[in-house]
């Protein structure tokens, strides 16, 4: 639980930072005719980028904000379960966050993951019932996982 509002109080510290170092122009900005402009944006249209999108939308809901992605399907590189890249897991079945030492499996590392994992569930669970979001299962999944020796 103390590490979980270690993680939660450091995000939002952080966005804290991003909202008081923005980038802001005293002149109007030149830009081409029918340019768009925005006020950020997310490189890539996974679930990272999706979630940053929905925190800075509830912050700023007056931001424009816009994402690009080079597939043909959001969702579909990293953040695709079966490509494994690491993110949206709990870190149980990752042995890389479990190393031994001294003949003691260290768990510390997959537990910090779980709870920060923990919290990113939290977040999609609050957007649900908010109806941000519709279905969840559009976007996480169960993925059968298997770790060898």
């Amino acid at each position: 639980m103390k590490r979980s509002l270690k993680y939660t109080v450091g995000v939002i510290g952080l966005l804290v930072i991003i909202f008081l170092f923005r980038p802001t122009a005293s002149n109007t900005i030149k830009t081409s005719t029918n340019e768009p402009t925005f006020h950020i944006v997310l490189i890539g249209a996974g679930i990272m980028s999706a979630t940053l999108a929905t925190y800075l939308a509830e912050l700023q809901p007056d931001w424009q904000i816009r994402m690009y992605e080079r597939l043909d399907r959001i969702a579909g590189d990293t953040s695709n379960g079966w490509n494994n890249a690491g993110t949206g897991h709990s870190g149980f079945m990752e042995m890389n966050y479990t190393p031994e030492k001294d003949e003691q499996i260290d768990i510390t590392q997959a537990i910090e993951i779980a709870n920060q994992f923990k919290i990113s569930k939290q977040f999609w669970a609050y957007q649900l019932k908010h109806r941000v979001l519709h279905q969840s299962q559009t976007f996480i999944n169960p993925v059968p996982h298997i770790s060898f020796l």
